[in-house]
């Protein structure tokens, strides 16, 4: 369980996924299919804080 909350609250956080993955030594699918409890707009809010506004 701390794991699980760990990893739920460093997403919720903004920690890019491939960070994530690494140092938890999951990979992101396994990151979005257990960890990652966001709704699909809450991930959509996150991406926009990683992408340029100019593309």
């Amino acid at each position: 369980m701390i794991r699980t909350g760990s990893l739920t609250a460093h997403l919720d956080a903004g920690t890019p996924k491939p960070v994530l993955s690494d140092r938890a030594d999951a990979t992101e699918q396994t990151l979005d299919r257990h960890y990652d409890q966001a709704s699909k707009r809450e991930q959509m809010l996150r991406r926009e804080d990683f992408i340029a506004e100019d593309l």
